[in-house]
């Protein structure tokens, strides 16, 4: 197997299903098989065009290849975690749930050990040659895969391939730029003289005042543009001066909290930002209405340069770098996006599971030489070809003769772009889905972005995932509503050290504690 270019990746979240009226196929009253045919909940990433995995030729293979059975159950679409919290009541549990343990399971995956929900992998590992090999080779996933007293627990989520995480980042319509002779923004100020020139140049043409500069949500701009202070927003890091912090109290916040009011106070950010959804931004993007944007490369970007192509031939969106500012570095904000990390959400087998050793014998397979080609790239012959330069996808996939998109076209035989039990392939990733070089382009920028602030995914104990949970409850709320009385005005930003002492008193010293021993403990494992 090639080990330069892909990622490895043990499921995209199976947020899994269910009460117990919805555990028809799991064999019996208890949960789990009994018929030798294990059931596995997951996701459905191809629900638009496939009622179930089964149906799938990669899925079907897995099953022969490996020589277990498995029926796939999944959730309601837009139920996951609804469902998921059912199914843990419940007691009624498959053989095989995956889901994002770390914030779907109350304590987190070392907690569903203690509470006997799941059966940890460490006595089966002679069992699972593909997985130990993978962590073998890469050191650094391998640390990030292990509980707090250093055991295997799951199938994780492993990634090793930075282009394929570079998915999220700043964009902006580059034929404004053109039209008002202006440059990509690469620094803060810079961002700030275009969006002020958007606002007041017309840079649409209709002679009317309607642009909305930045469209974005509350989620998505505001985290990105603070690291530009050397702030991560919401979230525990080391900070350069190499002090263990969470970002939403630092003095740095405070900079970057000034900045963004002034934005807002000049029209330069959507005025409706706190309540504004994902839809809003996809209609302001294609109307005209704004020019930049945070976002995702396949379903915003890849989406509004093909829906503006047949009506807008100048329409042109590009990605920018992560923006510089008073910390002097174009810091990435997002774990993931620019340093290789280990999710919280992988396989589990489960306590009912009355078949461990097929369990082993099929989720361990999905690590495979056989099968990483296999989910990946489909079938030979048919959905790629093999060459000198490495695997290439056909004209069936990439150059639909019905027209069909490269998902519609690949589902019938695979599932490259949605995660699920596989190891994802870096150039199969960006092959299916970068099919415009703007696209391409943009992940390439993301990617070299500095992420010393990024820290890897460390383990909690079930102790320590219980007390952050207990008190970042309270301070998230607080914290969210705070950010939009500044960002609006309603509370001055002079108030920031009443806001900090309030999320002391909640607290967040006690959180950066326990944060800071669970990554002294990684890195000394």
């Amino acid at each position: 197997m090639k080990k330069k270019t892909f990622q490895r990746i043990m499921t995209a979240g199976l947020a899994l299903t269910v009460s117990a009226g919805l555990l028809s196929g799991c064999g019996n009253e208890a949960g789990g098989s009994t018929s030798g045919k294990l059931t596995m909940w997951c996701v459905n990433y191809a629900n638009k065009y496939v009622s179930n995995y089964g149906e799938i030729q990669a899925f079907q293979e897995l099953q022969k290849n490996s020589g277990v059975e498995v029926e796939y159950q999944h959730p309601v679409v837009g139920q996951e975690a609804e469902q998921f919290n059912l199914l843990m009541a419940s007691g009624n549990l498959p053989d095989i749930v995956e889901a994002e343990w770390t914030s779907r399971y109350t304590g987190g995956l070392e907690k569903a050990i203690s509470d006997g929900i799941v059966v940890p992998i460490q006595d089966y590992l002679d069992k699972a040659p593909n997985y130990m090999k993978l962590l073998e080779e890469n050191p650094e996933l391998e640390k990030g895969t292990k509980s707090s007293d250093g055991k295997q627990l799951i199938f994780h989520s492993l990634k090793d391939d930075i282009k394929i995480n570079s998915y999220t980042g700043p964009q902006i319509r580059k034929d404004w730029l053109e039209k008002l002779g202006l440059p990509v923004p690469t620094t803060i100020d810079e961002w700030y003289t275009t969006l002020k020139a958007f606002k007041e140049q017309d840079p649409n043409g209709n002679g009317v005042a309607d642009e909305i500069p930045l469209a974005d949500d509350k989620t998505m701009a505001f985290r990105h543009f603070a690291a530009a202070w050397g702030c991560l927003k919401g979230e525990f890091y080391k900070n350069p001066r190499g002090e263990f912090v969470y970002g939403s109290i630092e003095p740095e916040y405070k900079a970057f909290l000034e900045e963004m009011h002034k934005w807002y106070e000049e029209g330069l950010i959507d005025q409706e930002f706190a309540s504004i959804t994902r839809k809003n931004v996809d209609a302001n993007m294609t109307t005209d209405i704004s020019g930049a944007f945070v976002g995702l490369l396949g379903s915003q970007m890849g989406n509004y340069i093909a829906a503006m192509r047949g009506t807008d031939s100048d329409y042109e969106l590009v990605g920018t770098p992560w923006p510089i500012g008073p910390a002097n570095k174009p810091y990435c904000a997002t774990p993931g996006v620019a340093r290789l990390t280990v999710y919280g959400y992988g396989a589990a087998i489960t306590k009912n599971c009355k078949n461990i050793d097929s369990a082993m014998k099929y989720l361990d397979y999905c690590y495979s030489d056989e099968a990483f080609e296999l989910q990946n790239w489909g079938i030979e012959g048919v959905t790629y070809t093999k060459g000198e330069n490495g695997n290439q996808y056909t004209d069936l996939i990439l150059k639909n003769p019905e027209g069909k998109s490269t998902v519609e076209a690949m589902v019938p035989y695979a599932v490259p772009s949605y995660g699920g039990t596989k190891m994802i392939d870096g150039d199969a990733y960006v092959a299916f889905m970068h099919n415009e070089p703007a696209q391409k382009e943009a992940s390439a920028l993301w990617a070299s972005g500095d992420n010393s602030l990024l820290l890897p995914s460390y383990c909690y104990t079930a102790e320590e995932a219980r007390k952050i949970s207990n008190i970042m409850g309270d301070i998230t709320t607080y914290e969210d509503e705070m950010f939009t009385k500044m960002m609006i005005g309603t509370v001055p930003v002079s108030e920031f050290d009443n806001y900090v002492a309030k999320i002391k008193q909640l607290g967040i010293d006690e959180a950066i504690s326990l944060h800071k021993q669970a990554y002294e403990r990684y890195m000394g494992n």
